[in-house]
């Protein structure tokens, strides 16, 4: 049966249409889907230029709740992003309304960072959904639900397919270099200062390294980084790319790092990069930090978790984590020595992503969870 799927989002210029956008494309292949939702700026630039999606940008908050019940009104299945009032709220309606089912899609446990009396509301209203689906065990464990984490599109991200030396060339990166790239957006919470830290004392040190930043900082970060780091010796910040493109931007690093700070906020989730590097065959080095050592297991290097001493996204030089930084240089300078193990760990990386985190079988698992509900 070929189903009609609302996809509601929260702020489609914003990240959170990255969780929404893959189950938009491999759904829509066989089934009728449109992707509605507040969109305060231009469609989230990674996959803005995508023809396949079909967006429903509203620019006005208040025209959100009755533009989603019209189109509500049209589809199958209400499928919801977030609890957050911006999206969830509008899904709910539409479901008493218009009497459609209602998926609702946790990726993130919003009450850890909007501590407000009206998020904990939405929070227990998510009852009302037909179905849920989580993305990590944390969120699993407080809501129930379906576990489906953000898997990746391995037959694009594919290794054989791009040649590394081409994104070298490009950004004028020796042969004798360590590339170890981070991508997504620049946060602290999500352990971006020691990762410079540790780069910048590796240098020092006499490494070869290069520390690349692939996606949107804001510009009071920048500042953040200047304020430590007036010349920055083994840091490159790069735009973000379209989604499409990434895969040949990975191809250029020789190792991926995803240094997640510990807190309940990061608990609840499982970044994404994680999987882009899995099915790249990179090696990762990770933070002991949720569902992070069980879906990375033993294709990366998992150091200590760590926090910051201010968890304030205005963190200075001594408030960074000594014991993040050191974790970092010792994972970086192991694999930085051995192209054999950087291989050995990314082949595993390659394996246990498709087998257990390819969008064939999101697809799948979303499917049964639709079919249920008729």
């Amino acid at each position: 049966m070929r189903l009609k799927i609302l996809m509601v989002c929260w702020d489609l210029s914003a990240n959170s249409l990255v969780r929404t956008y893959p189950f938009a494309k491999f759904l829509s292949k066989e089934h009728d889907v449109k992707v509605i939702g507040y969109c305060s700026k231009d469609i989230f630039s990674y996959y803005k230029d995508d023809k396949d999606i079909k967006y429903i940008p509203i620019k006005n908050k208040k025209k959100v709740i009755p533009e989603v019940i019209k189109h509500a009104r049209d589809s199958d299945i209400i499928h919801c992003f977030k609890f957050v009032p911006g999206s969830f709220m509008p899904s709910v309606i539409a479901k008493l309304l218009t009497r459609k089912k209602l998926v609702l899609d946790i990726e993130d446990y919003e009450s850890a960072w909007n501590k407000s009396l009206w998020m904990k509301f939405w929070e227990k209203m998510t009852f009302i959904a037909d179905r849920k689906i989580v993305s990590t065990s944390f969120l699993k464990n407080k809501f129930g639900g379906t576990y489906i984490p953000t898997g990746i599109n391995t037959e694009l991200f594919n290794s054989t397919k791009y040649n590394p030396n081409g994104f070298r060339k490009k950004n004028n990166i020796k042969p004798d270099e360590t590339v170890v790239m981070f991508t997504g957006t620049f946060k602290f919470y999500k352990g971006c200062g020691e990762l410079i830290a540790a780069c910048e004392e590796l240098v020092s040190e006499g490494e070869k390294i290069k520390c690349i930043f692939v996606g949107n900082i804001e510009e009071r970060h920048k500042d953040v980084v200047s304020s430590i780091y007036p010349q920055l010796k083994s840091v490159v910040f790069m735009k973000s790319v379209m989604f499409d493109e990434l895969p040949k931007v990975i191809s250029g690093a020789d190792i991926i790092a995803v240094p997640q700070t510990q807190g309940v906020g990061e608990q609840a989730q499982i970044p994404a990069k994680i999987f882009d590097a899995m099915a790249m065959a990179k090696p990762i080095i990770a933070t002991k930090v949720g569902d992070i050592p069980n879906v990375v297991a033993d294709a990366g290097i998992i150091v200590d978790d760590f926090t910051h001493e201010n968890k304030s996204e205005w963190v200075k030089k001594e408030t960074l984590s000594r014991k993040g930084i050191d974790g970092i240089k010792e994972a970086i300078k192991k694999l930085a020595y051995s192209q054999k193990l950087r291989k050995e760990l990314g082949k595993k990386a390659r394996i246990r992503c498709v087998e257990n985190y390819s969008w064939e079988i999101m697809k799948n698992k979303t499917l049964e969870i639709y079919n249920s509900l008729f």
